[in-house]
């Protein structure tokens, strides 16, 4: 007994264009993929701080002379890094740019380094990384754009 089994190869050269379409929107960092991204990365600085914390540390408190300042001002009890919200909000969309080697999301605020790296009497507090779960999602994400039509 013999079996026969076709393969209609002009399904699979298709989906084999589509996923080569794909992998190059991603190489060339296309709109589409660039917007996929964004939305991932900027979650994720938003919920750093959300929890005050980077990687593997929250971030160091107030000084005392700072916590009394900010409650004289009525502002004891806002989250660090938030006093009027300015460095939070400054993670936008708008603010990321293509690389030879990848994609930069980017804070224009002029003292976001300072407060992400430390320095000048500032304690290091990073908000600008990406956790293990944003790492996941963008790989998934990263998938889904090759394979999905």
């Amino acid at each position: 007994m013999s079996y026969e089994i076709v393969i209609d190869d002009k399904n699979v050269r298709k989906m084999l264009r589509r996923i080569t379409k794909r992998s190059d929107e991603v190489d060339q960092k296309s709109r589409a993929y660039t917007a996929l991204l964004s939305a991932i990365v900027l979650q994720d600085i938003a919920d750093h701080f959300a929890k005050e914390s980077g990687p593997n540390i929250r971030w160091q408190p107030w000084s005392e002379r700072y916590r009394m300042r900010m409650e004289k001002l009525g502002k004891g009890g806002n989250k660090i890094l938030q006093d009027n919200g300015t460095l939070r909000n400054a993670w936008t969309p708008a603010n990321v740019r293509t690389v030879s080697d990848g994609i930069v999301w980017f804070n224009q605020t002029p003292y976001a380094k300072r407060h992400d790296m430390g320095g000048k009497g500032m304690p290091v507090r990073r908000f600008s990384w990406l956790s293990e779960f944003a790492l996941n999602k963008i790989s998934d994400q990263t998938a889904k754009f090759i394979t999905e039509e």
